[in-house]
């Protein structure tokens, strides 16, 4: 696996690892643990840490795509509203002609 580079502007620390856990953002928390592994291969809480995460995305997959499929369906009725009301635009405009 490539090494990972973090940028002069990110914080690869524990504590932000944790940070985005807690937050739910568990694809940076795990490039940050494991970069934290490249650091001090052998670290078992690390470890233990990208085992917990792995954990929690699972659990947590089918909840985000209920989320995300109700978005969906919000922004088609929204759609379907918005082109209703531009065929009732032109049917005025054609009548005041």
């Amino acid at each position: 696996m490539k090494p990972i580079q973090p940028t002069d502007s990110t914080f690869y620390t524990p504590t932000m690892a944790r940070i985005h856990r807690d937050q739910g953002h568990f694809g940076k928390a795990e490039t940050i643990y494991r970069y934290l592994l490249e650091q001090t291969p052998g670290n078992e809480a690390y470890q233990a840490a990208l085992e917990e995460i792995a954990v929690l995305g699972r659990r947590q997959a089918p909840e985000r795509l209920v989320a995300l499929l109700g978005r969906w369906i919000d922004l088609v009725l929204t759609r379907q509203r918005l082109a209703g009301l531009g065929c009732l635009e032109n049917m005025t405009n054609r009548k005041s002609r």
